[in-house]
């Protein structure tokens, strides 16, 4: 007897299940979970199936980590955290240069800080520079504004980008990568 499995099951309701299936009919009965055939019979116990099936779990992420492919790519990974934190670093003391040179100027720091930003091994002073960027629009500034990409609104487009990056910012983000995209595309515009 098999038990269907959906996307969302959790491994411990799909043991529960099939354990009561199998005791009820008295017979084995199987599913299948992320790839794996997984059998139980009446005489097991929902415990020691999560056990075993955690164990093997276990076993093919500590190969896995052994590999030689993992340990290249979390080398690269490392090396690349690295080479961004050293641009971001160099970025960081030119953003009051940028914030005196208004708007666009800030566009142009934060076309080249948000790629950088945007990974999980970098550290940026989020709170620090979001009261930076803030003092030249808050978060949200020009949220639902409809006209911002018509004709003679790229600055109010720009301090929206800039009110973008501050709301990310001050819940402990990096700015979303489309607000760099953004900036590039206002930079462009005016240019």
């Amino acid at each position: 007897m098999k038990v269907k499995t959906l996307a969302g099951d959790s491994i411990t309701g799909t043991i529960q299940k099939a354990h009561k299936l199998a005791q009820q009919h008295n017979q084995p009965v199987h599913f299948d979970f992320n790839g794996e055939t997984i059998w139980v019979t009446p005489q097991d116990t929902p415990q020691a199936l999560l056990e075993a099936w955690e164990d093997r779990r276990d076993a093919e992420v500590r190969a896995h980590r052994a590999s030689a492919a993992y340990v290249r790519n979390q080398t690269e990974r490392a090396e690349r955290a690295r080479a961004n934190q050293e641009k971001i670093n160099a970025l960081l003391p030119q953003l009051d240069d940028a914030l005196a040179g208004g708007p666009f100027r800030v566009l142009e720091w934060l076309r080249d800080f948000i790629p950088l930003a945007d990974h999980v091994d970098v550290l940026i002073p989020t709170t620090r520079l979001a009261q930076k960027l803030a003092r030249l629009a808050p978060a949200n500034t020009n949220v639902g504004r409809k006209d911002l990409l018509e004709p003679g609104n790229e600055t109010d487009a720009a301090l929206w980008v800039i009110g973008q990056a501050v709301s990310a910012l001050e819940e402990g983000m990096p700015p979303h990568p489309m607000m760099g995209e953004w900036a590039s595309r206002l930079l462009g515009k005016t240019r």
